[in-house]
């Protein structure tokens, strides 16, 4: 096995987001240093992880997977080669005459061509594995080429899936870290302020659902999908020894609940934030998240805030600076430590990538100093 988490130290910053809208800012990032660990939330129920989940009792990959395949390095031929193998996925819609198991049987042919060294033939031969044995119940349609293989190292490897993105990192030569941020078969619960419960991330992000019309006012981690039921976790003392350790913590944009707050929940996360001497910084969003619905953007840092708060440390030890483009200084008219600097896109809905990165580099204590 790798030797990644072994390493993990060595991140100078920490970044929570999501699987997506970092993911430009993280090709950005890896260009200027190596010494990134992006952690991601596992708790995913909809799409090619919803499927596996459905079969197996693991974490959702889907995040974990995009963000290592934003890491790999690309100045690498045999690394580019194997991201954009792995960035494939089969069509939602299956015409009749395509046979789903020949194309992934293809895939994975292509896939032993692509290098011979210990990570990646493993990677392949526990690839194999579950593709000759999938269910005939398993939905084809959709299924990501780089999810299976995640899944595969765990389901037929015996991996943790730390484990697993250690072995992927390493094939991919990534230019930085990435995990989920527990391993663990959990899902997301959110009550709104109308008193609906919802149960299943795939129900607030807005993308297999329609958004949410009423405020999310709470979420929790789950135990399944059928009712109610809280589940709980801890992080492992590797992540929250990096966590302490690191020189910057961001909180990226991206879905609000399901990426950043979720992250947040298992034990152990806050106490290790607050316990750092880390610069902490949160990136809101530019463009419109539905799970923002009837939440002004400096209510939402106020539930971030009382998120990050939940063992009563002082609001400093867990969030000192926001990072914003001018146009969103309005919204946070009130807000203290504020840096303002240009970040959007021309269209104003997203962020630059190369001027995100920028910022959060600039942000970098030159050199750290003891809390007094």
């Amino acid at each position: 096995m790798s030797k990644t988490s072994d390493n993990l130290e060595d991140a100078r910053i920490v970044l929570f987001s999501g699987g997506t809208a970092m993911n430009p800012t993280a090709r950005r990032l890896k260009q200027y240093t190596t010494g990134t660990l992006h952690l991601l939330p596992p708790f995913d129920s909809g799409g090619s992880s919803a499927e596996l989940r459905k079969h197996w009792p693991i974490a959702a990959v889907g995040d974990l997977r995009s963000r290592l395949l934003a890491l790999a390095d690309e100045t690498r031929p045999c690394a580019a080669a194997r991201a954009a193998l792995l960035a494939r996925r089969l069509p939602e819609v299956l015409a009749e005459d395509i046979a789903a198991d020949a194309v992934l049987s293809a895939w994975l042919d292509e896939a032993s061509t692509l290098g011979d060294d210990d990570n990646w033939s493993w990677l392949c031969a526990q690839l194999a594995s579950l593709i000759a044995t999938l269910p005939g119940s398993f939905e084809r349609a959709g299924a990501s080429f780089g999810n299976l293989m995640l899944a595969a190292a765990m389901v037929r490897g015996g991996e943790t899936l730390p484990g697993a993105s250690d072995r992927l990192a390493q094939a991919l030569q990534a230019r930085g870290q990435a995990h989920a941020v527990v391993d663990t078969n959990l899902h997301l619960g959110a009550r709104l302020a109308d008193g609906r419960i919802l149960i299943g991330q795939h129900q607030l992000t807005g993308k297999e659902h329609a958004p949410v019309s009423s405020r999310i006012v709470d979420t929790w981690l789950n135990q399944g999908l059928d009712h109610k039921q809280a589940g709980h976790c801890t992080i492992s003392e590797s992540l929250a020894s990096a966590i302490r350790g690191a020189a910057l913590i961001v909180y990226g944009p991206g879905s609000f609940h399901s990426s950043l707050m979720a992250q947040l929940l298992p034990q152990g996360v806050c106490t290790a934030i607050a316990q750092s001497r880390a610069r902490k910084v949160y990136v809101p969003n530019l463009g419109h998240d539905p799970e923002l619905f009837d939440c002004p953007p400096a209510q939402a840092l106020e539930s971030l805030l009382t998120r990050l708060r939940h063992n009563q440390p002082d609001a400093a030890d867990v969030l000192d600076t926001l990072l914003i483009d001018p146009s969103q200084r309005p919204h946070f008219a009130a807000a203290e430590g504020c840096v303002s600097t240009p970040l959007a896109t021309p269209n104003g809905r997203a962020h630059d990538p190369d001027a995100l990165a920028r910022a959060l580099l600039n942000l970098l204590p030159s050199e750290r100093t003891s809390r007094l």
